[in-house]
């Protein structure tokens, strides 16, 4: 059984897209209380503590979870699960959120730049978590790997240290692209109320401006490697 689930009174066995429960939900403005709880529990044992009516809730592998802690635990492997982020942390939420949104976009950035008459392959490593530096700094990425015969030319990888969990980091390669904090980060941090309209225009902004850095990075790498 992964580290997030655990079983549920009233809950087993049920649909869980459908089952009624008798909690709040947690989603601002909805006043249906027939939330089941998310199941969460963080590698300190602390439960996420939302609710989720069957219109609101997400659904992994048969169990409810919240937004952010659905996002938090898919796609994540095995081994990842003893190492799960404190239930208030983001980080590896904005990584698979933000890399399934960029995913068509860099797969096909890193194979565009096969040569004439070689072919590349893609490698795709899911959200995971690595220490970095001497104080092992915990950092949740995702990375995308153009290969050859020869072994990686290109990689994209997006990062979000837990330590600072609204910035996410682009590399390609070793070289930093970008730092940023998503605009919908933002607008909740600074409490302004943004329509849909407006918040949609913004996200696109945002993952078109992503693309255009990425291209150009991946770009330079390849003016770097023929020059050598």
């Amino acid at each position: 059984m992964a580290f997030w689930k655990r079983d549920r009174e009233g809950a087993g066995g049920l649909d869980a897209e459908h089952a009624l429960g008798t909690l709040p939900c947690a989603m601002s403005g909805c006043r249906q209380e027939t939330g089941l709880p998310c199941a969460y529990t963080d590698r300190r044992g602390r439960e996420c503590g939302t609710a989720w009516c069957p219109e609101h809730r997400m659904l992994h592998e048969g169990e409810v979870f919240c937004r952010r802690h659905w996002n938090t635990v898919k796609g994540l492997d095995e081994a990842a699960e003893a190492a799960l982020p404190d239930r208030d942390n983001r980080a590896p939420s904005l990584v698979a959120w933000v890399g399934r949104r960029m995913a068509p976009s860099i797969e096909e950035i890193l194979l565009s730049r096969a040569q004439r008459g070689a072919s590349l392959s893609l490698v795709q490593i899911p959200v995971h978590l690595v220490f970095v530096g001497r104080e092992r700094a915990r950092v949740w990425e995702r990375t995308w790997a153009a290969a050859d015969h020869t072994g990686y030319r290109y990689d994209v990888t997006l990062q979000v240290e837990e330590a600072h969990d609204t910035e996410l980091v682009v590399r390609v390669g070793r070289n930093v692209v970008t730092r940023v904090v998503p605009p919908w980060i933002e607008a909740r941090q600074s409490g302004e109320e943004v329509s849909n309209e407006t918040d949609m225009a913004r996200r696109q902004d945002f993952y078109e401006s992503l693309r255009h850095q990425i291209a150009a990075a991946v770009e330079r790498e390849d003016s770097v490697v023929e020059v050598r």
